[in-house]
């Protein structure tokens, strides 16, 4: 399968500003398509993805971007691998979009709660006033 730029952003998790920088200093790394000639049509294949998140890891382990390459060379992943790289990739990038649905979701259910514990709060303590007077009265009647 071959990917457009922005699906490779999208499933990469970056800018189209950092896809272009990466797919420019890793070039030699990536497949012909990948790496297209002037003026040619850019798409990436799965190896192309597998090795543009390799680049990532390595980045967000602090391995400077000029070191990177070298890594690269060391660390080429079979074919075979790289789409099963992919894939786990694509289901991590899903968890944690669904991660983050269920926290906004999670945080809606907290202000409705606290929301809901203001009023229980106001309720309680105006059922105490009534209880109090009614109380008071009760009291004032026996001595009349």
């Amino acid at each position: 399968m071959l990917y457009t730029p922005q699906q490779a952003q999208e499933k990469l998790g970056i800018k189209p500003s950092t896809l272009r920088k990466y797919s420019a200093l890793y070039r030699v790394h990536l497949s012909e398509v990948g790496n297209p000639k002037a003026h040619g049509q850019r798409r990436y294949t799965a190896g192309d993805l597998a090795v543009l998140q390799q680049v990532l890891s390595l980045r967000d382990a602090g391995v400077p971007l000029g070191e990177v390459s070298a890594r690269l060379n060391v660390t080429d992943i079979p074919p075979e691998e790289t789409t099963a790289l992919v894939t786990v990739s694509e289901k991590i990038q899903s968890m944690y979009e669904q991660i983050a649905k269920t926290a906004l979701m999670l945080a809606d259910q907290e202000r409705e709660i606290s929301n809901q514990r203001e009023q229980i709060n106001t309720l309680v303590s105006r059922l105490d006033e009534l209880e109090s007077q009614s109380l008071w009265e009760r009291l004032f009647r026996k001595r009349k």
